[in-house]
């Protein structure tokens, strides 16, 4: 934002008078430098970010704005996404490189099973993808598009609804998902610690923005409940009885796990939900419908 003399309301109209379709991203050391930025300005810009001085924020940037692009064809063939509703500027701009780091780094540990250069390179553009968005009435739009595409949600409590700030929208748009798909994974996240329990009445987890381990309980609710990771087999009381790494180990275990609980994980789509993190769309899609009562035994 700080280039010396230059006008930044100039620049930007320049820019997009120019290059209409060129992305315009600010890129911010303070919030104040943000706070003087004209309402014309944001309007025409891609995005606002801010500099926490991890560098990983200019790559998080640029696959934001190729998967809001990319989305749209990449939904049709079954690729997975993650929804993240955020209006604060320093926090989505904290979450999204841990978010994007986390994504590639289940990408890489799934393309390394594969031999064949080409079938490494589509599961790297098939990852699951990030759509993002500040307010409420969005949010909805993008479930109600996308809600067979989508791993799980993250979102802010606090945000505007219809145009204006509801101080309990997280928990409205949690109801509303809940209700109507009770296994998608929802986190909430508020520095106000009183929402943890009626999040966990909503059946959400909850985080809480002042944590010191924020990136870490992140990182943890990310590779648990959206697919990633070892596939950990459980009774209904979540004692573990074994773990599958891969598709090889996950057809081993299969066999010598207690039926109850396949049942278990079948019920809740847990399985197609594993498969589609490692991009195994075509075996995932014919799972996912099933349900347990079309089975003898």
């Amino acid at each position: 934002i700080q280039i010396g003399d230059t006008d930044m309301d100039n620049f930007v109209a320049g820019l997009k008078k120019t290059h209409p379709g060129l992305p315009v991203v600010l890129l911010s050391f303070n919030m104040q430098d943000v706070m003087n930025i004209s309402e014309a300005t944001k309007a025409q810009a891609n995005g606002i970010f801010l500099w926490h001085g991890d560098t990983r924020i200019f790559s998080a940037i640029i696959n934001l704005l190729e998967d809001e692009m990319n989305f749209e064809q990449d939904s049709k063939v079954g690729v997975q996404a993650v929804l993240l509703v955020e209006d604060n500027i320093k926090f989505y701009s904290s979450y999204l490189p841990v978010i994007y780091s986390e994504l590639m780094k289940q990408t890489q540990i799934v393309m390394a099973e594969e031999l064949n250069p080409s079938k490494k390179m589509l599961r790297l553009k098939a990852r699951p993808k990030i759509l993002f968005c500040n307010n409420f009435d969005k949010a909805w739009e993008i479930y109600e598009k996308y809600k067979s595409n989508l791993l799980g949600v993250i979102s802010d409590i606090e945000y505007p609804v219809a145009g204006r700030c509801e101080p309990e929208a997280g928990l409205i748009l949690t109801k509303k998902i809940k209700a109507e798909n009770p296994d998608m994974p929802v986190l909430l996240q508020s520095s106000n610690s009183q929402f943890s329990g009626r999040a966990q009445g909503l059946g959400a987890s909850f985080m809480n923005k002042s944590a010191p381990d924020l990136s870490k309980q992140l990182r943890h609710f990310i590779v648990r409940y959206f697919g990633f990771g070892d596939f950990v087999f459980t009774n209904k009381s979540g004692f573990e009885l074994g773990r599958a790494a891969d598709l090889y180990t996950m057809l081993k275990l299969l066999k010598t796990v207690p039926v109850e609980s396949i049942i278990y994980h079948a019920g809740r789509n847990h399985f197609s939900k594993w498969l589609f993190a490692r991009t195994e769309f075509e075996t995932a899609y014919n799972i996912r419908p099933k349900k347990i009562s079309e089975f003898r035994d």
